[in-house]
């Protein structure tokens, strides 16, 4: 048992906000903003292209054929600029010397080491391309270069099916300005600087990286950071001079949670429980006052049970159980809630084999290897003990 645990730690997360209900207007304004914008462009688009185009389509005699190929195809054609945007992220990426992890698109993820398409566990409204930057300190130039490849190739793939609309006729003709449509509402709005359920769009970053914020060289540090543990290195190899001047900079409550988070599994790593458990309650702190709003909501497990983990590690099973029944089951990693109920299991005194196991398939599709590291270096500590020979006699 811990003495000194902080209050935020002892009482739990705040239980979850459901997104549906919490400012519904914030989570129309990207839609809102995004179709006005079209429909200007629209207005000031080349009368003759367009009109010509919008005039065959009026005047298509669509067949029943026609109209089952438009719902069959409707689907994959509107959700062709997501996988667009993503990809454009990935070729600007390794442009940028950024290596690929995987990539999300609605319910389905794309692994890179090794390449493997399944369903996700983590379902986003949008896309998420998550690379890794080089493990050095990565300049402004290359993070904008990152940034910008999502809205450059919407824009360009919207402008593209625009100028051919011209040749296509009847329901052809209808999905091709459908996807023109998606892709310039993507690119337009992901260009505004704005927050969506945590996620700040690809503009917000740029708009930060063009003003030097505090927050902007947070953010580049810690993904530095988070790039050596995808790579393999430990939590504990981990500069502290760049988690210091992370710190030092970080604004928001949002950039402060995630320096905060890194601290923590930090010194958990190089077993310095009393720095830890500061670093935690930090974190339980900014989760607390903030209703969890300062964490993207698909990403709130990967915040919530670090803590529960760390808290049955030192004893404190309520407390522990109390983080881990709010995080949740979104994983971008499965394995992260099973160890964290192993550890759990631990505290109370419980080995729960067939548990163990699960965890130790699952460690081999990791996306974070730090993380894995971490969890194989405390599963040979728990390894269980062979059972004296004299005492099978």
């Amino acid at each position: 048992m811990t003495d000194g645990l902080s209050p935020a730690l002892r009482a739990g997360p705040p239980p979850r906000v459901d997104q549906t209900q919490r400012r519904a207007w914030r989570r129309q304004l990207p839609g809102v903003l995004g179709g006005g914008l079209v429909g200007a462009l629209f207005a000031f688009w080349e009368p003759a292209v367009l009109g010509r185009a919008l005039e065959r389509v009026a005047w298509a005699e669509f067949g029943l054929w026609d109209w089952v190929l438009v719902v069959l195809l409707a689907l994959p054609t509107l959700q062709a600029p997501l996988w667009l945007h993503e990809i454009g992220h990935l070729v600007a990426g390794r442009l940028a010397g950024f290596k690929a992890r995987a990539m999300l698109v609605g319910r389905w993820q794309l692994d890179f080491g090794p390449l493997r398409l399944s369903r996700s566990r983590v379902p986003h409204p949008g896309g998420l391309a998550l690379m890794s930057p080089h493990p050095e300190y990565t300049r402004r130039r290359d993070w904008a270069l990152y940034l910008s490849g999502g809205v450059v190739i919407n824009l360009l793939s919207a402008g593209l099916a625009l100028g051919l609309a011209a040749q296509w006729r009847g329901w052809t003709l209808l999905l091709v300005l459908g996807f023109a449509a998606v892709s310039l509402v993507l690119g337009l709005v992901n260009l505004l600087p704005l927050r969506v359920q945590g996620f700040v769009t690809d503009g917000g970053h740029l708009l930060g990286l063009l003003r030097g914020s505090g927050d902007s060289e947070a953010r580049l540090l810690c993904a530095a950071l988070s790039a050596q543990g995808a790579g393999g290195s430990r939590y504990a190899d981990w500069d502290p001079a760049l988690l210091a001047r992370a710190a030092q900079r970080a604004e928001s409550a949002d950039v402060r949670a995630m320096v905060s988070l890194l601290r923590a599994i930090h010194a958990e790593d190089r077993n310095e429980p009393e720095q830890a458990m500061r670093h935690y309650g930090e974190l339980a702190d900014l989760l607390v006052s903030s209703q969890l709003s300062c964490v993207p909501v698909s990403l709130q497990g990967h915040y919530l049970l670090p803590v529960a983990g760390f808290l049955a590690s030192q004893g404190e099973v309520q407390a522990a159980q109390r983080w881990l029944e709010g995080a949740g089951s979104l994983m971008l990693d499965p394995y992260l809630r099973d160890f964290t109920r192993l550890r759990l299991g631990w505290a109370q005194g419980q080995a729960e084999p067939e548990l163990r196991a699960q965890v130790e398939a699952a460690l081999e599709h990791a996306v974070d290897q730090a993380g894995a590291q971490f969890a194989r270096t405390l599963l040979l500590t728990h390894a269980p003990q062979p059972v004296p020979a004299d005492v099978i006699a």
